[in-house]
């Protein structure tokens, strides 16, 4: 949401001030588009670091999904398998308890 946000306001702050300097210039014009595009630099900066911030935030979240859709298919895989007549339970709970 905030690499969205800051994203789209970058190019907002740019044209206030190329608008800025569009009518007269004087010192109120120029400071002005300075501020303008402090701002633009300032989003463009925010929605680099939110999108870097992105992966050690999801990185978690991805690794015990992919963890468990391993052992259910793990699981699967035994249940049905003709070879195995029992299915694996214990590896669940200490899976489990790991995480």
């Amino acid at each position: 949401m905030l690499t969205k946000c800051a994203g789209l306001m970058a190019p907002i702050y740019l044209k206030r001030a190329v608008d800025a300097l569009g009518g007269t210039v004087n010192e109120s014009a120029v400071m002005t588009t300075v501020y303008a595009l402090l701002l633009s630099g300032a989003c463009r900066i925010l929605c680099s670091l939110a999108k870097e911030a992105q992966g050690p935030c999801f990185t978690p979240i991805a690794q015990v999904v992919l963890q468990l859709s391993c052992v259910l298919t793990y699981i699967k895989f035994f249940a049905t398998s003709v070879s195995n007549v029992s299915c694996p339970f214990p590896v669940v709970i200490l899976v489990i308890q790991g995480w």
